[in-house]
């Protein structure tokens, strides 16, 4: 299975200091992988992809890049995306403040955190 990163987002400082971190750099990626290019396959099982997930959590938080946030596609579960904050809600997606889990609506984002206020 192919996981798709998309970095298309990102500027291209930003962007290198993702492709060349060490760790990232060591995942498999698929044969259609340039450095150049805004999107990364990699060659890994789905269920893979929350490890991806954290694994680019750590890349912008050791090199201390504040403002970004990397989500799951809603409708692609293969697809991950960083995003600067302020760009999420124009994209459609809403962001839980408490948890971070992303929604396709405010209304639903809404209704979510109410069970955040439960105890």
């Amino acid at each position: 299975m192919v996981v798709k990163i998309d970095l298309s987002h990102l500027p291209a400082g930003l962007k290198s200091v993702i492709i060349n971190n060490r760790e990232f750099s060591s995942l498999p990626k698929d044969k259609r992988y340039d450095r150049s290019d805004d999107l990364v396959y990699l060659e890994l099982p789905q269920e893979r992809r929350i490890k991806i997930i954290k694994i680019l959590e750590v890349i912008l938080s050791k090199s201390n890049i504040d403002g970004y946030s990397v989500l799951e596609n809603t409708i692609d579960k293969n697809e991950i995306a960083i995003l600067k904050s302020g760009d999420i809600e124009e994209l459609g997606i809403f962001i839980c403040a408490h948890c971070g889990t992303p929604f396709q609506s405010h209304e639903q984002m809404m209704i979510h955190q109410r069970m955040h206020y439960i105890f």
